[in-house]
């Protein structure tokens, strides 16, 4: 009897164990179940809080600029909230020049968005006046495809500064813009007695308008013959005066210098000017000095002694006219004498300097029992040479001789520097 009960209390006690151990699973498991739930909330409202901060903060920034926009076009309405009233001004007299200036008493305050009125002309702008002024017909202005020296046209355009009472008035507020000018510069070849006029072109933008600048200071009205060399006049070169050249002295140039001007293949002549100053020439002339050069790298150190000087005081190229000829260093008083001399070789250059050279190097002998020799050949030589120590000789020592040999010395990095240019006289490398 008793191991009945003993045996009946231990499956009571079993029973009670699976029972509790089945409770706990369950409420395990139910525990489990609600973290889970909870994770997965959190990961699930997880992306909807930063775009909800996000969308806060995107308004708060959106309040603060439309706060400063208001800000801005409140005081745009009322320019007297940022600016003091104007500066009086007073006159009193300036005893070093004799006579009476103004100034002000205080500070102007400067608007730092004024800057456009100091802005160069805009395209449009400059389309605007040449559209103007080609449509008034008093100019009789031609098109630039039909340029010539003797008719009228634009030579050049360019922004007039507004006055600087008006330009101080605007950017302290106490003024509008001033308006929007341009200088112009005529050519009136066409006119009788042809000019150079400068014309002042205001109103552009709004009412244009266009007259002769007055002004008691200067002339705005010059003689034709001061006008600056343009190109049209080079192209009246090339069309009369060039073709004369060629004609007539081109067996000369050919001789010289084996090259030509015109119709030249790769053998050509370019051509530089050089304009006479006024006080070297009767009074109502216009002169300038043409002169040849090899189409080569670095021409201008390497001029031709073949040089020309043309009237060009005439409106008309065609009555323009080679007063001067200077070659070898003697000068011709015309194209005509010169070639009568030259054909009679009394000042034809006797230049008996060959072209070609030959180097032989005696400390080197090959098994031949020959010398190592070197072949120089000099290509378009020039026959006009500088004298040692004149001008910029010394930065381009070469420049005296037709051709330089020298000999490599370690202490000489380079022959030539970027210094040289600044200090002619005096150059930083030494060439010889």
């Amino acid at each position: 009897m008793f191991n009945n009960i003993t045996m009946s209390t231990k499956n009571k006690c079993k029973s009670s164990k699976d029972d509790n151990k089945g409770i706990f699973h369950e409420y395990f498991e139910s525990q489990e179940q609600i973290k889970a739930e909870e994770e997965g909330s959190e990961e699930k409202w997880r992306p909807r809080g930063i775009w909800v901060l996000l969308t806060w903060l995107f308004a708060l920034t959106s309040l603060v600029l439309f706060i400063t926009l208001m800000c801005m076009v409140a005081l745009n309405k009322h320019p007297g909230n940022r600016y003091p009233a104007p500066c009086e001004q007073n006159t009193q007299h300036d005893r070093s020049k004799g006579r009476n200036r103004r100034y002000l008493e205080c500070s102007v305050p400067i608007k730092t968005n004024g800057s456009d009125v100091f802005e160069e002309l805009t395209e449009t702008e400059i389309y605007e006046v040449v559209e103007f002024l080609n449509s008034q017909p008093d100019l009789k202005l031609e098109s630039p495809d039909k340029l010539s020296i003797e008719s009228n046209c634009i030579h050049s355009i360019e922004m007039k500064l507004p006055d600087k009472e008006n330009v101080l008035a605007y950017l302290s507020g106490r003024g509008k813009k001033p308006e929007r000018m341009a200088t112009v510069y005529l050519f009136r070849g066409a006119d009788d007695p042809p000019t150079v006029d400068e014309y002042k072109v205001g109103g552009i933008g709004d009412k244009i308008y266009a007259h002769l600048l007055k002004t008691d200071r200067r002339q705005t009205q010059v003689p034709f013959i001061y006008r600056p060399f343009s190109t049209a006049e080079f192209f009246s070169i090339f069309r009369y005066i060039l073709p004369q050249i060629t004609k007539r002295a081109g067996h000369v140039l050919k001789e010289s210098y084996d090259a030509m001007p015109m119709k030249c293949g790769d053998k050509c002549l370019k051509i530089s000017m050089a304009p006479v100053a006024s006080s070297f020439i009767p009074a109502g002339k216009r002169k300038s000095w043409f002169w040849f050069q090899h189409d080569i790298e670095f021409s201008s150190v390497r001029p031709l002694d073949f040089q020309f000087l043309v009237d060009t005081t005439s409106v008309r190229p065609t009555e323009w006219t080679v007063e001067q000829i200077w070659y070898a260093n003697q000068m011709f008083p015309n194209l005509t004498v010169f070639l009568q001399e030259y054909e009679r070789a009394t000042y034809k250059y006797n230049f008996d300097t060959p072209k070609v050279h030959v180097f032989s190097n005696y400390g080197h002998i090959s098994s031949l029992g020959n010398p190592r020799g070197y072949r120089v050949e000099i290509h378009k030589m020039t026959k006009q040479l500088h004298p040692e120590g004149y001008g910029f000789e010394p930065s381009v020592s070469w420049a005296r001789y037709q051709m330089a040999v020298t000999r490599y010395r370690p202490e000489e990095e380079r022959s030539s520097s970027v210094f040289t240019m600044w200090d002619a006289r005096s150059p930083a490398v030494n060439f010889i």
